[in-house]
């Protein structure tokens, strides 16, 4: 009797044991994924800070003053343009890389960094002088690179903002933003830079046209010019944000700031995750007060008994 005794005490032990052992466990667990949250949340803001156009303004080049666009280039032979749309912050130095992917986490300086630079297709000429080139950047949170291009979707914001400026080979041009389309990235008919035929730059900006959501009755010469910003998109997976705009002939002289920017809310991504993580740590820290409290239950219930059978001693 007394052996079976022992027995069930020791399992009881061992159960104990092992029930502590996991709150411990589930509780270490916790505070880590609250831990790798909070610095996923602030690595996601330095990558923002790292993105914004207040990084490259030392070097945009200005009317009177090209020194210091000179110096970027000095540090990096990729970069050969200056892009700007007026009412947004998109104010940034444009590269070129010899593959589309090289600049998709390098940024202007030639470092890594996730939020890369703004890129011509690496398939188009550098003077841009084919009838289409297109130049890619990341759509990232708090209007970082190409975050601010899905606001022209709205009518009022299209309206109101119709231009911008490229600067290359030492002159500045006016770009005439002319539709903002939604597309797909695998849509081959739109995603084919330096189109020579004239047939095909008919039916390119006929199929451009046919996927906007706004559309600028602006005449497109054959010989004319024609770029396109491109950007994800927050709806689908695939799904692109592209913003065409019209190289005009006017030169223009590039402001000292552009910074008007249009009034609206960030978005919410920097490759898609940033909201998640914000709901996980908040649901983090709901599991570890509801654990706290449920230890602090037991350890109550626990003094109580505790108690009750020092009582139950006295009496005896």
């Amino acid at each position: 009797m007394q052996e079976k005794k022992g027995y069930i005490d020791f399992w009881i032990l061992v159960v104990r044991f092992m029930h502590k052992l996991m709150n411990r466990i589930i509780i270490l667990l916790c505070i880590l994924m609250i831990a790798y949250g909070t610095y996923a949340m602030w690595d996601n803001n330095k990558t923002t800070i790292a993105a914004s156009t207040k990084q490259y303004e030392i070097y945009k080049p200005r009317t009177d003053n090209h020194v210091s666009f000179d110096e970027l280039i000095a540090k990096n032979k990729d970069v050969f343009a200056w892009l700007s749309i007026d009412g947004t912050a998109v104010d940034y130095p444009v590269v070129q890389g010899n593959n589309n992917s090289k600049y998709m986490k390098t940024n202007p300086l030639g470092e890594p960094s996730p939020s890369g630079a703004i890129f011509l297709d690496s398939r188009n000429n550098r003077d841009f002088q084919d009838f289409n080139s297109i130049i890619y950047g990341h759509h990232m949170n708090k209007n970082a690179m190409f975050g601010q291009l899905h606001t022209f979707t709205q009518q009022e914001v299209f309206q109101k903002y119709t231009t911008g400026s490229l600067f290359y080979n030492d002159t500045t041009y006016a770009l005439d933003i002319v539709g903002i389309l939604k597309a797909d990235a695998y849509d081959v008919d739109i995603y084919q830079p330096g189109i020579h035929q004239d047939y095909k730059k008919i039916e390119y900006v006929d199929y451009l046209r046919s996927k906007a959501v706004h559309w600028r009755d602006t005449v497109i010469q054959l010989d004319d010019r024609i770029l396109l910003l491109s950007t994800c998109s927050n709806d689908t997976t695939n799904g692109r944000y592209i913003l065409v705009a019209k190289i005009a002939d006017e030169i223009v002289h590039p402001s000292t700031n552009n910074q008007q920017t249009i009034n609206t809310k960030p978005t919410v991504k920097t490759n898609g995750y940033n909201l998640w993580i914000i709901i996980g740590i908040i649901i983090l820290i709901i599991l570890l007060v509801g654990l706290l409290l449920l230890w602090l239950s037991k350890r109550k219930k626990k003094e109580a008994n505790k108690e009750d059978i020092e009582s139950n001693s006295d009496l005896l």
